[in-house]
């Protein structure tokens, strides 16, 4: 056990040399530093990291006005006690650029004012939406997540540019990200919506997706188009580039795989070998969440070491006495 131990604290201080670790829980059954997220908000300086414990209540709202990272647990994490890392909305507002959220479940993250740049959205469960609804936001990186919303699942605002939108599930759809100073970049996501897979999104280069029954042809202007696939939807034509049209791409399982069938844990998005849509991207890569330079993990869990099994063989012991305590640690 001393071994693996030795191991975790390596690897969790390799993970967090730079900066200082906060620690959040709601649960008094396993208690963190801070309660609340505005508690660990306040004792924490700019480029500090906080990690949310897994819990059965909610964190309802965390309105960040610093530069931090927020790493939860994933949405559906594999383990003892698997329990997740849950919020209503996290909200960005002045000072708040250049932070990261990464394994958690919000309903909404969204910005409070004008000008928030740089914001990265890793693995995380949104069962609402993003909304960059103040206008001039740039460079975000929405990365590796799953929306289980059937109608927005990224809802912009005006003079937005840079956004890399890469390796995620959408149930639903973009929109509205107009931007008048540079290209978005859309590239290795599944879209299963049964409509318009994005409307409203200039301009943008729209690489390496599978389209499964989301229409590729949504409004926008200045969009390129090149090496996607297309199957069963309303219109599976692209408007311009050499893409794949109307050709199953071959998941390894997707139950059901008609009109209504939406992001489950159940689902494995890679590619069977058979697949046109293996080796087939811009960057000689699968089409869809397994290509590219995105880091996609069902689950959510991220590149952290956390505990699998916490297991005590002697819960009763006499004073002066050794409880012997048995834990594997794992890295995704």
């Amino acid at each position: 056990m001393r071994t693996t131990f030795l191991l975790f604290i390596a690897l969790f201080a390799a993970v967090n040399a730079n900066a200082t670790i906060r620690t959040l829980s709601n649960n008094t059954n396993s208690p963190g530093q801070y309660t609340t997220f505005a508690a660990a908000q306040t004792a924490a300086v700019a480029g500090d990291t906080i990690y949310v414990h897994g819990s059965p209540y909610n964190y309802g709202t965390f309105s960040v006005t610093k530069q931090l990272t927020i790493i939860g647990t994933g949405h559906n994490p594999q383990k003892q006690a698997p329990m997740r890392s849950f919020a209503d909305y996290i909200n960005f507002g002045v000072g708040s650029g250049n932070s990261r959220v990464i394994g958690m479940e919000v309903y909404e993250i969204n910005t409070t004012t004008n000008n928030i740049h740089n914001i990265e959205i890793r693995l995380c469960k949104i069962t609402y939406r993003i909304l960059m609804d103040d206008a001039s936001s740039s460079n975000w990186i929405v990365d590796g997540c799953v929306f289980t919303n059937t109608t927005d699942n990224i809802y912009g605002g005006g003079s937005q540019s840079g956004h890399r939108i890469r390796n995620n599930v959408f149930n639903g759809q973009l929109y509205g990200m107009n931007g008048s100073n540079g290209y978005h970049y859309i590239e290795n996501n599944v879209f299963l919506r049964n409509g318009n897979a994005f409307d409203y999104v200039n301009p943008a280069y729209v690489n390496n997706n599978i389209f499964y029954r989301a229409n590729p042809s949504g409004t926008g202007n200045g969009i390129t188009y090149s090496n996607n696939i297309s199957y069963q939807c309303s219109n599976n034509n692209f408007p311009n580039g050499t893409n794949l049209t109307n050709q199953d791409p071959q998941f390894v399982s997707f139950t059901g795989g008609g009109p209504g069938t939406n992001f489950s844990y159940l689902h494995d998005y890679s590619l069977q070998a058979t697949s046109p849509a293996k080796n087939y991207g811009t960057d000689s890569k699968d089409l869809g969440v397994y290509g590219g330079v995105g880091d996609y993990n069902q689950n959510g869990i991220p590149r952290i070491p956390y505990i699998a099994s916490f297991n005590i063989s002697n819960p009763t012991v006499s004073p002066g006495g050794t409880l012997n305590i048995d834990f594997k640690s794992k890295v995704r």
